[in-house]
């Protein structure tokens, strides 16, 4: 699945100290960061996304808060609420933010400095100017065409996914963990559904009764997908029994 996103990061860290790992690090967590520059993506992801290992990603993070880049805030941490990480701009100067770094592929563009501010904008600064309606609608409705998506590639999902047979796999709460995972902390779907096929190759080489197969609920919730293949002997037979 390719992605458009875009990640925008304070200009200050071009000047950081920084190696490339931190520097990939930052990168994507921006890519899930909100407006107001707070991302939640798991540890995994950000593996995954920066290339690096888990030791490398948590001792990138420290440098990050060290450089005063970064901020995390592990009060809610956990698998059901992952840390969450703030991006940190520079110090205000002259009653200012410095202009921000926009990093697409491999472009790095520095915005201009925009001119004074409007009243209209000053007024939505301060909270005193509503959002748009059509732009409340855009966002309701991009919104809707990504559960779309993500209801399809769900379906790509239990398809990959071993079977329980007749001991029950309810298909609501493995939705709902499977939506939480890429529309909440930003997983791609393919990854989940490369993960599942590989779980289910392993069941097959193992030969792994259906009753003991993970429901596929937990195994979202567990982020089966970022588990290490680990080679499996085949079962073999026992000698006197056909």
């Amino acid at each position: 699945m390719k992605s458009h996103r875009f990640a925008k990061i304070p200009e200050h860290a071009l000047k950081a100290n920084l190696n490339l790992q931190a520097h990939r690090v930052l990168i994507a967590i921006a890519l899930h960061a909100d407006p107001a520059g707070w991302a939640w993506p798991s540890l995994a992801t950000i593996d995954a996304l920066a290339g690096t290992s888990r030791y490398n990603t948590c001792a990138a993070i420290d440098q990050l808060e060290k450089a005063g880049l970064l901020r995390r805030d592990s009060s809610k941490g956990g698998r059901a609420n992952p840390t969450h990480y703030r991006i940190v701009g520079p110090p205000a100067k002259t009653g200012s933010e410095s202009d921000p770094v926009v990093v697409s592929g491999n472009r790095v563009q520095i915005r201009p400095p925009l001119g004074p501010k409007t009243g209209s904008e000053l007024d939505c600064k301060q909270g005193l100017t509503q959002t748009p309606e059509h732009t409340r609608t855009e966002r309701v409705s991009e919104r809707a065409r990504a559960r779309a998506r993500v209801r399809e590639s769900f379906l790509k999902f239990k398809s990959a996914y071993p079977s329980r047979g007749d001991h029950g796999d309810p298909e609501t709460p493995a939705r709902r963990e499977f939506e939480a995972a890429v529309l909440d902390r930003g997983v791609d779907p393919e990854a989940i559904i490369a993960g599942a096929e590989r779980y289910a190759a392993q069941v097959a080489i193992a030969g792994t009764e259906p009753r003991f197969v993970k429901m596929s609920a937990n195994w979202l919730k567990d982020e089966g997908w970022a588990d290490r293949p680990r080679p499996i002997a085949r079962r073999r037979p026992v000698p006197g029994m056909a």
